[in-house]
């Protein structure tokens, strides 16, 4: 709820849809920073639009790695453990519900097959013994087994 807030003098938000729809966020600032309040509480109903559609199926942190991931901005939306998705059915119902918001194409730029090579690929479970390392790779973090064994974080 960037709008109200800006509104009621905040400087700013933090949110996890500001991830994968910086674009609408931004608006919101610029229409707030011009005094057109109306413009920015209509791109804020937007935005809680696709917002609404994604914590209907639950597990929000999940959905929006979901949603990342089909925007082709993240490698692998799974949750490191204990924290689990959804199944491969619910994740193709979320992305049919998102193509009808007005944003659709934009949050779900690949394809279903996506999901599914990403649900099938990953051999590691929680306790499986396989360590996961985090490396930067270019400009994104991605997963890479850890040769010692050990667990280490490297950005």
């Amino acid at each position: 709820m960037m709008a109200p807030a800006l509104m009621l003098g905040a400087h700013g938000g933090i949110g996890t849809s500001y991830n994968f729809i910086p674009h609408l966020f931004l608006r919101v600032w610029e229409h707030m920073r011009e005094g057109r309040l109306k413009e920015a509480l209509d791109v804020q109903r937007e935005i809680n639009e696709i917002c609404e559609v994604y914590k209907a199926f639950g597990k929000q942190v999940y959905c929006c790695k979901l949603i990342l991931y089909w925007q082709g901005l993240i490698d692998n939306p799974r949750l490191v453990g204990p924290g689990r998705g959804i199944a491969p059915k619910k994740a193709l119902a979320l992305r049919t519900a998102l193509m009808k918001t007005s944003l659709g194409p934009t949050l779900v730029r690949q394809g279903p097959e996506r999901f599914s090579a990403a649900s099938s690929s990953n051999p590691s479970t929680p306790g499986s013994g396989t360590s996961r390392q985090i490396s930067r790779t270019s400009s994104r973090a991605s997963l890479e087994s850890s040769p010692t064994g050990s667990s280490a974080m490297e950005l």
